[in-house]
């Protein structure tokens, strides 16, 4: 029956079995990722939007398509360094669940800032990583940024933040956004 299908889509999208996606022939993306590509030497992934789309809706397609690349990327034995703000926030909460083992998810830039630590928010994108996943999580317990170079240069002698250091220079994929 049609609620049969659509129960069983559902969940097959919920485990990461089933990824459905709406390719308009009548928006060409392909064009900038090729124009991308010749003139930086890079792999660009354009979502393509009408230009009086509201902000968040906006955000909201560009995490969509990110949450999709991502999961095409991510594989086992496999270390990811992640950062953190607003688009990778919306990205974490759009990723496609795939199970994956030995897969470690680091946090690439510090947390503080003179308002906040930062911890709660950075460690809920990562959280949000590792559960998609079903990888291990390491989070860079730093501030974002020093008052003192001193005190960084401290910091980074520490036993416990080189390992974390060691595992952002082994990651394959890094995760950031330009804002």
């Amino acid at each position: 029956s049609r609620s049969t299908v659509s129960r069983l889509l559902s969940y097959a999208r919920a485990q990461g079995i089933v990824d459905i996606r709406i390719r308009s022939p009548h928006e060409a993306p392909h064009t900038l990722e090729s124009r991308l590509a010749a003139r930086f030497g890079v792999t660009a992934h354009v979502v393509p939007m009408p230009d009086d789309l509201p902000e968040p809706e906006r955000l909201t397609r560009v995490a969509l398509g990110a949450a999709h690349v991502i999961h095409d990327l991510v594989h086992s034995e496999l270390t990811v360094g992640v950062a953190w703000g607003s688009t990778l926030a919306a990205v974490s909460t759009h990723l496609i669940p795939k199970s994956v083992h030995d897969t470690t998810f680091v946090q690439l830039n510090g947390s503080g800032n003179t308002y906040t630590t930062g911890l709660l928010y950075a460690s809920e994108i990562l959280s949000r990583f590792g559960e998609a996943y079903g990888g291990s999580v390491q989070q860079f317990p730093v501030p974002a940024f020093f008052d003192y170079p001193e005190t960084r240069t401290a910091l980074w002698r520490e036993k416990s933040i080189k390992a974390i250091r060691d595992l952002q220079e082994r990651a394959s994929i890094l995760l950031f956004s330009i804002g």
